[in-house]
């Protein structure tokens, strides 16, 4: 499956937020739309911004959706 997506990541407060939306340009579910919506902690990113540590990891917990 190929596909061409478009990404936005935001964090506000101590939540991370990706959504990720885009068209399936190919494979089993070529001209469908997709969207996926994931959330997380952001603790460890602000403390890394904050230059008070590092980022080993997100885990966030979402969805997937093709239309």
């Amino acid at each position: 499956m190929s596909r061409r997506l478009n990404s936005t990541t935001t964090i506000a407060g101590a939540v991370y937020t990706s959504v990720v939306t885009g068209v399936v340009s190919g494979g089993l579910f070529a001209g469908d739309s997709v969207v996926s919506n994931q959330t997380g902690p952001a603790s460890d990113v602000l403390t890394c911004s904050l230059g008070l540590g590092t980022v080993s990891g997100i885990y966030t917990v979402g969805t997937i959706t093709f239309a």
